[in-house]
């Protein structure tokens, strides 16, 4: 097995660690407290997208865990539908219209495409969490390893991406991975007390709002 394989399955393991913890947070406290609905609604659809790229590009390292992520993906969302009381047709349908609009791209026009396609909304969807960090009272319902994983995981692809020469993959992640980090200072930040000084305000807690910047 070359090293570039190797690669392959190690960042397949990290995608697979990416929301399940997350789920199982969910599954154990239904707490949602913090947690951006229209993240993982965006996440349904990249994982239907790269799903389909692993299977275009013959890469099973790459398909493989984008199937366990779909499925983590879908619970997660089915928990939110349950516990938020939101329909799931409105709740699911716009992902699977998004991962149709990548696999388009993909199989359609060019793999540079598909990159760019795959890294809007997937930045889009981690910086609305990261915005949901910023403003939500309590994040409680957010799992810190799940960004952990997150991270490690677009750096691996990246520098798969950079090694196989996919553009797809090098465009996507490279964004992916500074947007991914900024979320999970946040979120480290929030889970260490700081607090943004309008939050600390509203709290009526002076102490917090010398903390925040």
């Amino acid at each position: 097995m070359s090293f570039v394989e190797v690669l392959g399955w190690a960042a397949a393991l990290t995608v697979m660690g990416i929301s399940l913890p997350q789920l199982a947070l969910l599954l154990r406290t239904r707490d949602t407290a913090g947690l951006a609905l229209p993240t993982w609604i965006i996440n349904l659809g990249t994982y239907i997208g790269w799903l389909s790229h692993g299977i275009k590009l013959g890469q099973w390292p790459m398909a493989i865990p984008n199937v366990w992520g779909l499925g983590c993906t879908i619970g997660i969302l089915l928990v939110l539908v349950r516990v938020r009381n939101l329909n799931p047709i409105k709740v699911l349908a716009p992902g699977v219209l998004l991962g149709a609009a990548m696999v388009g791209l993909d199989y359609f026009v060019a793999s540079w495409a598909f990159g760019i396609m795959a890294m809007v909304p997937g930045c889009i969807s981690m910086g609305r969490q990261g915005w949901e960090l910023t403003r939500a009272p309590d994040v409680s319902g957010v799992s810190t390893a799940s960004w952990v994983w997150q991270v490690a995981t677009q750096a691996l692809w990246m520098v798969w991406g950079l090694l196989v020469v996919d553009w797809g993959t090098i465009i996507s992640t490279f964004f992916s991975v500074i947007v991914a980090g900024i979320v999970l200072v946040l979120l480290v930040a929030r889970a260490r007390g700081w607090v943004p000084a309008y939050l600390a305000q509203t709290f009526n807690q002076p102490g917090d709002a010398t903390l925040a910047a």
